[in-house]
């Protein structure tokens, strides 16, 4: 059964797998808890897959890695918001769009913090 899961583990369903926050093992499970509310802005994260019991937190401070991940993330969209700024109103002021990068960045960055676990969680081998 082991073998199945792992033929089934291609890039396409890895790629599917981070953007849907399933579980790396079984792809079934939700990694994060559903919010409760609209105020519940913060992920939790879950301990383990409700379908297979994969443990998502390896080790303690497993998930340090993911900070780098996530500065690289906001590092490619300030980027982009930056290219976009620049085609769109080439005459606006180097303050402005300093400011218009920022508020993307903070907008952006609850998922973010999603996405980079995801993509932490999906990089590193068992």
């Amino acid at each position: 059964m082991l073998k199945n899961l792992k033929m089934k583990n291609t890039k396409t369903h890895q790629l599917g797998g981070v953007l849907k926050e399933k579980c790396p093992q079984c792809q079934a499970g939700d990694v994060f808890h559903a919010a409760k509310s609209a105020f519940d802005i913060f992920p939790k994260m879950k301990a383990a897959c409700d379908s297979c019991g994969y443990h998502f937190e390896r080790e303690p401070g497993f998930y340090q890695g993911a900070m780098f991940v996530s500065y690289g993330l906001s590092l490619v969209e300030g980027v982009i918001v930056f290219f976009i700024l620049k085609w769109a109103f080439p005459m606006m002021d180097s303050l402005t769009v300093v400011c218009l990068i920022i508020v993307a960045i903070t907008l952006l960055s609850m998922r973010n913090f999603r996405l980079s676990r995801m993509i932490w969680l999906y990089i590193l081998p068992q």
